[in-house]
């Protein structure tokens, strides 16, 4: 199904349900889940993307992945996070970037840094 198409459909039920056009107590076994409609990637070296969240995981969530400097001496890391399934930045939705800044100067692939995305699923 369409993440978009899912998201409306949820979104009609959840709207019923609150109005009162279906009753919980008629017990039709609706089962409402958020998930996440796209993945959610970070873009590596060069215009590829590695995965942080699944497409379709349900939501509270919380993803991490290690990573390293690809530079000799490397103080700062720029984090740019994208939501969409394409192969090339350029084609997914750019979502933001996080500035990482105070990393030990070191050869490239020696620092050791853990990135942690929590979706915890609040309006």
């Amino acid at each position: 199904m369409n993440p978009l198409e899912a998201a409306l459909c949820r979104a009609a039920v959840a709207g019923a349900v609150a109005s009162g056009i279906v009753e919980p107590s008629l017990n039709l076994n609706l089962f409402i889940s958020q998930v996440t409609p796209l993945a959610l990637e970070i873009r590596a070296k060069g215009n590829i993307f590695v995965p942080l969240i699944p497409r379709n995981t349900s939501v509270p969530t919380m993803g991490d992945m290690r990573f390293t400097t690809i530079y000799d001496n490397q103080t700062v890391a720029l984090i740019r996070v994208y939501e969409g399934e394409e192969k090339k930045a350029e084609q997914n939705h750019f979502l933001g970037y996080l500035k990482i800044m105070g990393i030990p100067a070191a050869p490239k692939g020696v620092p050791d840094i853990n990135l942690c995305v929590d979706i915890d699923g609040e309006n």
